[in-house]
């Protein structure tokens, strides 16, 4: 048994709970491998998998965002049926709901995709930082998250670029950053080309 002893003990005239734990080897390790159940069980209970759709799939037109929609493959070889609602577009932003129907159901699902960039931007988000293609996309910012879901999660990829140069060709005259987040659901592996 992992706790010893409780016992109450009068502070001040605060009441407080003391409870003694003495934990030992075998009770460390039966600790540690209930920990490891726990969290495979739950993982299979809620399912892992990445995104719905692979980042970065949209262009930019005077900070007008289209954004790709259809059918992708995911890390098993699964195709995965994608649908994506008429978005909500604002001046550098734009949201819609993305469903998802695949013979793994980890996938399965309605999402929220969520695109951030600079108001009045243009450029291609699948472009090379600092490239003509890219344009003055030097802000991106693309969240996905699932709905109706019992487990928690986020999908987010964030991408700055600045450089004092309009073409900055060299490498120590810009500033790249970008980040990747896959919280909870999204911990998978995601999603590659059909």
């Amino acid at each position: 048994m992992l706790i010893t002893s409780i016992s109450r003990n009068n502070i001040q005239q605060r009441n407080a709970l003391i409870i003694s734990v003495k934990i030992n080897r075998p009770n460390l390790i039966a600790l540690f491998l209930a920990g490891m159940l726990v969290f495979l069980v739950s993982g299979a209970a809620f399912g892992i998998s990445g995104e719905p759709l692979p980042f970065d799939q949209y262009t930019v037109s005077n900070g007008e965002i289209t954004a790709s929609c259809g059918n992708w493959t995911n890390a098993n070889g699964d195709t995965l049926n994608v649908t994506c609602s008429a978005p909500t577009i604002s001046d550098g932003m734009m949201q819609r709901e993305v469903s998802v129907l695949s013979l793994d159901p980890d996938y399965n699902g309605t999402y929220i995709q969520f695109v951030l960039v600079e108001s009045g931007a243009s450029g291609d988000g699948t472009a090379s930082p600092f490239s003509t293609a890219r344009g003055n996309l030097y802000f991106t910012n693309e969240d996905f998250i699932k709905m109706n879901n019992r487990g928690e999660g986020l999908a987010s990829k964030l991408s700055i670029q600045d450089s004092k140069f309009d073409n900055a060709t060299f490498v120590e005259d810009r500033f790249e950053f970008e980040s990747v987040y896959k919280i909870g659901w999204a911990q998978g592996v995601g999603i590659t080309d059909p």
